[in-house]
């Protein structure tokens, strides 16, 4: 058995540059998702075209039934799509996402983009084609798993924007 010097919980965070005194260079792997990560930029301008019914559908195949991991199977995230520049049916729409039955639920009209783009955080952008936006309902988790429910829903929120930012690039 090796003894090991025990050390005080303020130094857990505090690395010795003893403790890495020997590194071993890593392989450096390219692949495609490797490759996309690196191409992504943030804009505030958007395309000129809008989307097609089609496209909107993959978008929201982003959270497909058996994509996502919920604690308890709770799924405290709904997603609603402001329908700003969309071909056919949902064309200046909100709408629900019902993830069940892969559909889009209309909610009510959507408002001018002029006079949501602040509360979109959008000020000074182009219209986009569509705005998604995550609302939790944090109680279906919190009532099963108490405080920690609420780092669930958080985590959770954070799988919805990446698998959104996967099917976007």
């Amino acid at each position: 058995l090796h003894s090991f010097p025990t050390r005080r919980s303020s130094d857990l965070h505090e690395a010795t540059p003893v403790a890495y005194a020997r590194t071993t260079p890593l392989l450096a792997e390219v692949d495609p998702l490797s490759s996309l990560m690196e191409a992504r930029r943030s804009a505030r301008a958007f395309g000129a075209s809008g989307l097609t019914e089609r496209e909107l559908s993959r978008l929201f195949g982003a959270w497909a039934l058996g994509l996502l991991p919920s604690a308890g199977g709770r799924y405290p995230v709904e997603v609603y799509a402001y329908c700003l520049r969309v071909e056919g049916p949902l064309a200046g729409h909100v709408v629900h996402y019902d993830r069940p039955a892969h559909a889009a639920s209309l909610v009510c009209a959507c408002p001018p983009f002029s006079s949501c783009a602040e509360e979109l955080g959008l000020t000074g952008a182009s219209e986009p084609a569509v705005v998604f936006v995550f609302v939790a309902f944090p109680s279906r988790t919190t009532r099963r798993y108490g405080e920690r429910g609420g780092r669930f829903v958080l985590i959770e929120v954070g799988q919805y924007a990446q698998n959104l930012a996967l099917r976007l690039a």
